[in-house]
């Protein structure tokens, strides 16, 4: 995910602070990164609200409160190219947190460490048939040697 500032054309040129899925899905009003988390990307979810908090203090501290209807600056989500959001869809702080908590929460985790894991990434042991979730072969190979592990122990 990638947070900028927006200018949305299609909302007569309200501003937003926007979290796009990446980069490609973000509007076409960025605006040039002006603070220190533009354009920061990570793959959790929490991280980039925050950073989005954080850009959208900054903007206010320089004037930036309100767009030029007198509307308090939202967030957008954009995790789609094919709709962009609205600044009347926009969420205040506390539901651009709900929304990454719960974001968060049904991500895939790493059974070794607990970091967020693409969905493919799976790995299988032939030998003992299991499948784990690993964010890397290493991490993998340590889960399934408690697999083998166990079976000894078990014999």
């Amino acid at each position: 995910m990638i947070v900028t500032r927006q200018s949305n054309y299609y909302d007569e040129g309200a501003y937003s602070v926007e979290i796009a899925r990446e980069l490609d899905y973000s509007g076409p009003g960025a605006l040039v990164a002006k603070y220190g988390d533009e354009f920061l990307e990570s793959d959790d979810p929490r991280e980039v609200a925050e950073a989005a908090i954080r850009i959208r203090s900054q903007w206010h501290a320089d004037g930036g409160r309100q767009d030029e209807s007198g509307a308090v600056l939202r967030f957008t989500i954009a995790m789609n190219d094919v709709v962009y959001p609205t600044v009347n869809d926009g969420l205040s702080a506390s539901q651009l947190r709900r929304w990454a908590r719960k974001r968060y929460e049904v991500l895939p985790k790493c059974d070794y460490c607990g970091d967020i894991c693409e969905a493919e990434d799976n790995w299988t042991s032939y030998d003992l048939g299991d499948c784990v979730t690993a964010c890397c072969e290493s991490h993998a190979d340590e889960l399934f040697s408690r697999f083998y592990v166990d079976e000894e122990e078990g014999e």
